[in-house]
């Protein structure tokens, strides 16, 4: 704006969400009531996969408050700070708590005085609101005045001749579903599920996705019997799958030459940054033979990918564990069937 030689706005700061509808939690996520990050909220505007990151310093000394700070600056909260400095262990406590227009930052317990930062994520209860405000923080912080009022659009609120003052374009889809696949982010599964919906009509919504989705799905051969659709990230109930159903998935994206490529490049690998990096790295000269997604669930494992053999292959594998006890055992028998693979040499 500053650019433009703009230095005040006379009316609202409007955001227009209207890309998507208006139904911030994904399917199934009312299962369980958790602040936590991995099952954010999510919206047509939302940013730092829909959380706030809370930053806290212990004080100066033993008794002093914690010192806190909350990012994205601007986001609209209210901090309650009980927590202390105290010598001993890390007892740091932080929770959201939804209020009626924002949320309410809670910390508590106590940091010894070692000086060191923590950080914590917790999903906010407001993704389009809390990203409207950072902004409105911004024009501030750049000198531009804001004489009316921040808020949100479901309905699309671009007039006709509006002069561009500036574009962000997002990251190839490419590296986004790499990030997706390689770290298992669930936020990121939900948006590109709505995105899918809008582009079949806006508004983008989950329900529009997953008819998207199954419509592929049974383009490429999976028997409609075969799975169950519900959201993008298999959280809770939401998903069934045969392991059939899924090296269809496989072995159809393996025959894509415009999108084989990147497909496979955005699984996580064995032994390298993301879910499988602590895995799949024995026997000697394994790591990087395996390419795939993980899957956990509080007593369900998965492991779906390729294995890459020093002869012949590669080979599409799915491997589902139902009713696991204990995760540590269900990810080691999963590894266990993908190292053989990726190790085989034939008869």
């Amino acid at each position: 704006a500053k650019a433009h030689g703009i230095t005040e706005v006379r009316g609202d700061l409007i955001v227009d969400v209207s890309l998507f509808d208006d139904v911030k939690v994904p399917p199934r996520f009312d299962k369980k009531d958790s602040d936590h990050a991995y099952r954010a909220y999510v919206g047509a505007a939302a940013s730092d996969y829909g959380t706030l990151q809370v930053r806290v310093r212990p004080g100066s000394r033993p008794g002093d408050p914690l010192r806190v700070f909350v990012d994205p600056a601007g986001a609209r909260i209210e901090l309650d700070n009980r927590g202390v400095t105290k010598p001993g262990r890390n007892r740091l406590m932080v929770s959201t708590v939804p209020q009626p227009t924002l949320d309410k930052v809670v910390v508590r317990g106590s940091l010894p005085p070692d000086g060191r930062l923590r950080s914590v994520l917790r999903r906010t209860e407001f993704p389009n609101e809390t990203v409207a405000h950072a902004f409105g923080s911004l024009l501030a912080t750049e000198g531009v005045t804001l004489r009316g009022k921040i808020r949100v659009s479901y309905v699309p609120a671009i007039p006709d001749g509006a002069l561009e003052l500036g574009r962000h374009p997002s990251d190839p889809l490419s590296q986004i579903v790499a990030r997706l696949n390689q770290w298992s982010n669930n936020f990121m599964a939900e948006m590109l599920l709505k995105h899918l919906g809008a582009a079949l009509g806006r508004p983008g919504s989950s329900s529009k996705g997953t008819r998207a989705v199954t419509s592929f799905l049974t383009s490429i051969g999976v028997p409609k019997e075969a799975f169950e659709y519900g959201n993008g990230s298999g959280l809770y109930d939401a998903n069934a799958f045969t392991p059939r159903a899924l090296t269809t998935v496989l072995s159809a994206m393996w025959k894509r030459p415009d999108l084989a490529n990147e497909y496979v490049a955005s699984l996580a690998v064995g032994g390298r940054p993301g879910t499988l990096q602590s895995r799949l790295l024995r026997p000697k000269g394994l790591a990087g033979r395996v390419r795939a997604k993980t899957g956990t669930l509080a007593r369900a494992i998965s492991l779906s990918g390729y294995a890459f053999p020093p002869k012949g292959g590669p080979y599409a594998f799915s491997i589902l564990m139902n009713q696991v006890k204990g995760r540590g055992a269900g990810r080691r028998a999963a590894d266990r069937v993908a190292t053989v693979l990726a190790t085989w040499e034939g008869s």
